[in-house]
C-alpha cells in the first residue's frame, strides 16, 4: 500500500515536469512565432510546486495537502483551457477536436486520476514489506521497454536532424521542426540516465517519474504534430501529400512515447520500498 502511495506521488512529480516542459515550449513559442498565451505563465509555478510538494508528501502532511491543492489547480487550469478552445472551435464551426483540446483533456483527466489516487492513499503509513520475485521481473521488463525507447528516440532524432539538414527533403516536412529533434535527443539522454540509475539501484521513484514524463510529453508531441499535419494537408488550397519520411518519423515518435510509458507502468507494477 505504501508503494502505491509513492507511485502516485511519482506520477504527480512527473506531471509537474510536464507542466515545466510546456511552460518552456510556450516561452520559446513567443520568441519563435511571437505568440503567447499569458495563462501559460501559471504552468511554471504549478509544475515546480507539484515537484516540490510531491517529493515530500509521502512523510509530510502539509506537503501532501499541497500536492492535492496543485493537482486540483492543474485540473482547473486544463478545464478552463479546454472550454476556451472548445468555444473557439464552435465559432469556427469545426467539428474536429484541435490538438490543444486533446492535450487539455488528457492532462486534465490524468491530473484528476492522480488527485483521486493521492487522496485515497493520503493516510497510508510506511510498513515493513518483503520483496517479491515477481516485482523484480516487472522492473526488469520496464528496463527492457526503456532500452527500446532509448533506441527509438536516438533513431528518430537522427532521422529528423538529417531530414531538416537537407534542403530538398526539409521542403516536404509539414509539421516537424528542429525543436522536435532537440526534444527527441533530450528524451534519449534522460532515458539513458534512467537506465543508469536503475542499474545502480538508486532513485527508483525518480526514474519512474522521469520515464512517465518523457513518455507523456513525447506522445503529446506526436498528437500535436500528426493533427497539425492532417489539418494542413486537408485545408491547403492545393492538395498536399504527406511525405512518407515525415510519417515514419512521427511513427517513431509515437513508438518512443509508448515504450517509455510502458516502461513506467512496468516499474510502477514492480514498485519497491526505498
Amino acid at each position: 500500500m505504501y508503494a502505491s502511495k509513492k507511485i502516485f506521488l511519482s506520477f504527480a512529480i512527473a506531471l509537474g515536469l510536464v507542466q515545466c516542459y510546456y511552460f518552456i515550449t510556450s516561452v520559446s513559442g513567443y520568441f519563435i512565432n511571437h505568440t503567447f498565451d499569458w495563462l501559460d505563465l501559471l504552468l511554471l509555478p504549478i509544475g515546480v510546486l507539484l515537484i516540490v510538494f510531491g517529493n515530500k508528501a509521502d512523510r509530510n502532511r502539509q506537503a501532501a495537502i499541497g500536492t492535492l491543492l496543485f493537482l486540483g489547480l492543474t485540473i482547473l487550469f486544463y478545464l478552463i483551457q479546454f472550454l476556451r478552445l472548445s468555444a473557439v472551435r464552435k465559432i469556427l464551426a469545426n467539428h474536429v477536436f484541435s490538438p490543444g483540446e486533446i492535450n487539455a483533456l488528457v492532462q486534465g483527466i490524468v491530473a484528476l486520476l492522480l488527485f483521486i489516487g493521492v487522496l485515497v492513499f493520503f493516510k497510508v503509513q510506511p510498513i515493513a514489506a518483503i520483496e517479491q520475485s515477481w516485482q523484480k521481473k516487472w522492473r526488469i521488463l520496464g528496463n527492457v521497454w526503456n532500452s527500446f525507447a532509448i533506441i527509438l528516440a536516438a533513431i528518430s532524432s537522427y532521422a529528423l536532424f538529417t531530414t531538416l539538414g537537407n534542403k530538398k527533403s526539409s521542403a516536404n516536412v509539414l509539421s516537424l521542426g528542429w525543436t522536435d529533434g532537440i526534444w527527441n535527443l533530450i528524451a534519449c539522454l534522460m532515458l539513458i540516465g534512467c537506465l543508469v540509475l536503475f542499474l545502480r539501484n538508486t532513485y527508483f521513484y525518480a526514474v519512474l517519474a522521469i520515464l512517465f514524463a518523457v513518455g507523456f510529453i513525447t506522445i503529446n508531441n506526436y498528437i500535436w504534430s500528426s493533427q497539425f499535419t492532417h489539418v494542413i494537408s486537408q485545408t491547403s488550397d492545393t492538395p498536399l501529400q504527406v511525405w512518407g519520411g515525415e510519417l515514419r518519423i512521427l511513427g517513431m515518435q509515437l513508438l518512443t512515447g509508448s515504450t517509455a510509458l510502458l516502461g513506467s507502468v512496468c516499474y510502477a507494477i514492480g514498485g519497491k520500498k526505498e
